[in-house]
């Protein structure tokens, strides 16, 4: 029977999976409506989320018929990552529409619904005007863009249909030997994490709704907060303290999750980037402690300058920035002294584990790099006729490392550098310092959302776009966006001629 049906392949499946992710990034905007139960004097805002859900669940559901009685072929010739980067695309676009509604300019509109997508989390909106009705929908982005927005739709479409996505929205971590099912099961942990913190935070005296702002903020390693003065607004060492034991469950790889939640810790204690981890902690806290306890500012208004507090900031802050989270304990990275602003840079520019809600350059690349160049200098010292055949310990198991890996991995880490200062030398084109421009640009590409005041809604539109795509592609990795402007233009000459 199969066989009689018609095959639908290429961009007419593409288009029609994206009605299906229509139907699903609408019911996502309908979602902050049910904070009308509590807070019914938002209902002024109802139209504002109804409009762009509603549309978006209509327009999906006719675009999604095209599949119906349909063979569904294959994603082939990188038409995943076509399809990855549409699924953004008309998320970011349609998750903005509550705040351009709601008054807000197209530009800020698109910042703001990317921040939380990509989980940089960096409002450029005054938080205090926010209606919690859009402060929830902050927090269902933050939600949303942590676990991947593809990763939600795998968890619902089985391996049949070739959802080759998993993969190209930069997830590794295949859990079970069924894609679905490690989807669902990374979902469960997920959220058994944010429960575990907001009931956390509730202990500590929060109120319900910031419970569980801030759980799902730290775990998705975004950044949004309920307050303007971000996790700071509570100096509470407590609070803090869980606040930074989610930040590292989020930063970590969901299969060392599934290890440590099923007691096999030998195996997480047989993989190299467990060590790396903990040794950029306890290096960059205890560098950025000193530098802290020499330079003697004062870091919150209501703590005196003592060692502790200087040590109680820097880890929080350390935590933060390598897990590319961006909340924070201080009044501003403006006050802190060059040589700690250095060290946090290069904290983002390295950020969590692969296959984990963490994002820029990845730990596991930094390792792998770290590693080849040990290879690299033993082979200089050994016989030039000697053949080394490399492998790299993970978990239970060594895995081969080829020259290819090798080469692939230095290409990335040196294609996201260039991304990184080409858009810092243009930040700088519109009077930003040197300083200011490498570490917004910095924490806009690892989505981390800490600034030196340049990401601020006063910011001139043409700056605000460069952060975009900034926040865009590091979410994304910026390869299969490469791939994706070359499939399309492609595609576009080969129509021509």
């Amino acid at each position: 029977m199969t066989n009689q049906l018609k095959t639908l392949k290429g961009y007419k499946l593409i288009i029609g999976y994206l009605g299906i992710f229509l139907i699903l990034v609408g019911g996502i905007n309908l979602l902050p409506l049910s904070m009308l139960i509590f807070y019914p004097e938002d209902y002024i805002y109802t139209l504002n989320f109804l409009i762009p859900g509603i549309s978006s669940i209509v327009i999906g559901y006719i675009i999604s018929r095209t599949l119906k009685n349909k063979h569904l072929a294959k994603f082939h010739n990188h038409e995943d990552m076509v399809f990855v980067v549409l699924v953004w695309v008309i998320a970011i676009i349609v998750s903005s529409l509550p705040f351009f509604l709601h008054g807000f300019s197209l530009t800020h509109s698109i910042f703001e619904a990317t921040s939380g997508l990509t989980t940089t989390g960096l409002s450029i909106l005054t938080v205090l005007v926010l209606p919690k009705i859009f402060q929830f929908h902050q927090m269902i982005l933050l939600f949303f863009g942590g676990i991947g927005l593809v990763l939600i739709m795998t968890s619902a479409i089985s391996d049949r249909y070739g959802m080759k996505l998993y993969t190209a929205e930069g997830h590794n971590d295949k859990l079970l030997s069924n894609l679905a099912k490690s989807a669902k099961l990374i979902m469960a942990m997920y959220m058994g994490f944010i429960i575990f913190g907001a009931i956390s935070f509730k202990l500590f005296g929060m109120d319900l709704f910031d419970a569980f702002f801030y759980a799902i903020s730290a775990v998705s390693t975004g950044g949004f907060s309920p307050h303007v003065e971000s996790i700071s607004h509570y100096n509470h060492i407590g609070i803090e303290i869980i606040a930074m034991i989610l930040m590292l469950l989020g930063a970590t790889n969901f299969l060392t999750h599934l290890y440590l939640l099923s007691g096999k810790f030998k195996k997480v204690f047989n993989h190299g980037i467990t060590y790396l981890f903990i040794g950029i902690i306890i290096i960059f806290t205890s560098l950025v402690t000193i530098n802290l306890i020499d330079s003697k500012i004062i870091l919150h208004p209501l703590q005196s300058s003592s060692n502790f507090e200087y040590l109680r900031h820097a880890l929080f802050t350390v935590i933060s920035g390598v897990t590319t989270t961006g909340l924070t304990t201080i009044s501003g990275f403006n006050i802190l002294p060059g040589f700690s602003i250095m060290l946090i840079l290069l904290l983002m520019l390295i950020g969590g584990q692969a296959g984990s809600t963490g994002g820029a350059i990845k730990q596991d690349r930094i390792l792998l790099s770290l590693q080849s160049s040990y290879w690299y200098i033993k082979d200089k010292m050994s016989h030039n006729r000697m053949i080394r055949t490399n492998f790299v310990k993970k978990y239970d198991h060594y895995e081969q490392v080829t020259d290819l890996d090798i080469r692939h991995n230095y290409a990335f880490i040196f294609i996201y550098f260039m991304i990184w200062i080409t858009g810092s030398i243009i930040i700088m084109s519109q009077g930003f310092n040197l300083e200011s421009s490498l570490f917004d640009m910095a924490s806009a590409m690892s989505n981390t959302g800490f600034t030196q005041g340049i990401m601020h809604r006063t910011t001139n539109n043409f700056t605000l776009w460069i952060f975009i795509l900034g926040m865009f592609s590091g979410r994304l990795e910026f390869t299969i966006i490469f791939v994706t402007i070359i499939k399309i233009f492609k595609s576009i000459i080969k129509k021509e001629n």
